[in-house]
């Protein structure tokens, strides 16, 4: 599975590419792991990351909330370690955080989602580096 940054400005969304049903189990696997380590019942997040899974494209509200919780501090339940397992499988990458908790977007939201792209365009090229050897 490969992903890429596709609609950089205001509308971020990372497309999936070549998912395979090995993928999409191994994926529900990570996410079932994410929803064991949230504090509270995170059901409709999740089921909303399965939905950008199986449709192959992972949207806005989804990155942004993702990248939330790859950046809540590290609880004792390890939510935190969870999200950011979840979003290396899904991206190759952990992305900077692109929301608030209060549901606003950082302030230098374009440059986060800038950086995410030159993240992801390097963990694709570190991948292919190392199938190539």
């Amino acid at each position: 599975m490969r992903s890429s940054l596709v609609g950089r400005n205001d509308q971020p969304k990372i497309e999936l590419h070549e998912v395979s049903s090995d993928d999409i189990v191994m994926i529900d696997g990570y996410i079932d792991r994410f929803a064991e380590a949230t504090p509270h019942n995170n059901e409709t997040f999740c089921e909303l990351l399965r939905s950008d899974v199986r449709a192959s494209l992972l949207h806005t509200e989804t990155l942004e909330r993702l990248s939330v919780w790859c950046h809540t501090g590290q609880p004792p339940n390890g939510v935190c370690d969870a999200a950011a397992e979840l979003a290396r499988r899904l991206m190759g990458v952990v992305p900077p955080r692109l929301r608030e908790r209060c549901e606003r977007r950082v302030e230098d939201y374009d440059l986060q989602v800038a950086d995410l792209g030159k993240l992801m365009d390097g963990s694709h090229q570190a991948s292919v580096s190392n199938r190539s050897v």
